[in-house]
């Protein structure tokens, strides 16, 4: 199950301030709280993350009518899992 937002968040804040310099360089928003909120209530809401191969969610974060609100977020994602 995934963790409260705040834990999400915080955790995103420390990998930010590990890669801050090549996240920048990237172009990625380095305070993307919000987008980080909105991917995270959009996954919860509409795709069935407890069951659903990660790669199936991460296609489908990235081919929703919506991607385009989370730059940042799934510009950090790449950079880290991509």
């Amino acid at each position: 199950m995934c963790g409260n937002i705040e834990h999400i968040i915080a955790a995103a804040d420390y990998i930010i301030s590990l890669f801050r310099h090549p996240l920048e360089a990237k172009g990625a928003s380095i305070s993307f709280n919000d987008e980080l909120e909105e991917i995270v209530s959009f996954a919860r809401n509409y795709l069935n993350i407890e069951q659903e191969n990660y790669k199936m969610i991460w296609y489908k974060l990235h081919t929703t009518y919506e991607y385009k609100k989370w730059p940042s977020v799934l510009l950090l994602c790449n950079a880290l899992f991509g």
